[in-house]
């Protein structure tokens, strides 16, 4: 009887040996014959494939929607500030300062619609990539 097992390996603090422990099961059933897919989906530093040599068969990258806003249309009235949950649009107290800070933004499109001026569009930031190696 042929079964289908998934494993994972999950966990919170970095340094734990979640890596360690992913790549040597992946390693121990590829050597025994097994069919099995390793795949590493930590947000901030996937690097099981540093452990393994393969062929890139496919590469492409993640983007999120982020806001542009366009000064010259925006009135500076503080709505879309107050519209983000992830304070990442700064205003500097009345002046005609506005920023958004991409890092902190989530891509939720609150503050675009918050925008009754239409000073608010979309564009594509790089969040990070997906490789498939063979």
């Amino acid at each position: 009887m042929n079964k289908t097992l998934k494993i994972a390996v999950a966990g919170g603090k970095g340094g734990t040996g979640k890596t360690l422990v992913a790549t040597n099961l992946f390693y121990v059933i590829k050597e025994e014959g097994g069919k099995v897919e390793l795949i590493d989906c930590d947000a901030e530093e996937p690097n099981a494939g540093l452990f393994f040599s393969g062929n890139l068969i496919h590469h492409s990258d993640v983007m999120l929607k982020v806001p542009e806003i366009n000064t010259s249309l925006c009135v500076y009235c503080g709505k879309c500030k107050e519209y983000c949950n992830y304070n990442a649009i700064l205003m500097i107290g009345f002046s005609t300062y506005i920023k958004v800070i991409e890092e902190l933004c989530h891509g939720c499109g609150a503050c675009s619609v918050a925008c009754d001026y239409l000073a608010i569009t979309e564009k594509d930031r790089k969040i990070g990539e997906v490789n498939q190696y063979q």
